[in-house]
């Protein structure tokens, strides 16, 4: 793994390998102010792990001698990837519970929620193929499902863009898992958990260059 990644737009997706390329499962949906190359906070330098953008966007780029040198400089830094990476196995564990039981509808109505969040906008732009990849099933039940919903009122669709117009109607649709998604991602919003963030992210910022635009596209380790 030759860089990490700080994601300022757009939603990407963790994904576990299962066979061949369809059979990918995700374990994880990122967005603003989430990050890519957890593996080498505990000292691992490659990762068993796929990230595709899913919602196009952008993010920033750190060389991961840089990142590993931040790391051993800022306590503050370290401490905040730690409880990150915590996060990030909450969501992953319960991504994986959510594919397994839940029904299409459920996973459905919970992925557009979650990209909502992260893109803290109501409108997400994300093709089929996308989307199949992040539920786990064939293109054909997602524009089945996407039909179903546009036609209940909540959501609306033009080109590949999809609108959410009834947010507490698609809650009411989902599963748990939006909750729990959303409580763990909180923890880390809460004001006072790290003092010199701001002199952290300064520190970083002025090291990359602009990185993903095009769902698809998946980060270059």
């Amino acid at each position: 793994m030759k860089h990490v990644y700080f994601i300022e737009s757009g939603v990407a997706a963790l994904f576990a390998k299962a066979g061949g390329d369809r059979a990918n499962v995700e374990i994880g949906t990122l967005g603003t102010r989430d990050f890519v190359g957890l593996d080498l906070v505990h000292g691992v330098e490659t990762s068993s792990h796929r990230c595709a953008m899913q919602v196009a966007g952008e993010a920033l780029r750190l060389r991961a001698a840089d990142f590993g040198y931040l790391l051993s400089q800022i306590p503050e830094f370290r401490f905040l990837l730690l409880r990150y990476a915590h996060v990030v196995f909450i969501h992953s564990s319960q991504l994986v519970a959510c594919n397994a039981r839940h029904s299409l509808s459920q996973r459905l109505a919970r992925w557009l929620l979650v990209a909502s969040d992260r893109l803290s906008s109501d409108t997400v732009e994300s093709t089929p193929e996308a989307l199949s990849r992040a539920i786990a099933v064939r293109r054909a039940g997602v524009t089945h499902e996407m039909q179903r919903l546009e036609q209940a009122g909540l959501i609306r669709r033009r080109g590949d863009t999809v609108s959410i117009v009834n947010r507490e109607g698609l809650e009411n649709i989902s599963c748990s898992c939006h909750r729990v998604l959303r409580a763990a991602s909180a923890t880390l919003r809460k004001p006072g958990r790290l003092p010199h963030h701001t002199t952290c992210k300064a520190q970083l910022v002025n090291r990359h260059g602009v990185l993903w635009s095009s769902p698809g596209g998946e980060a270059q380790s």
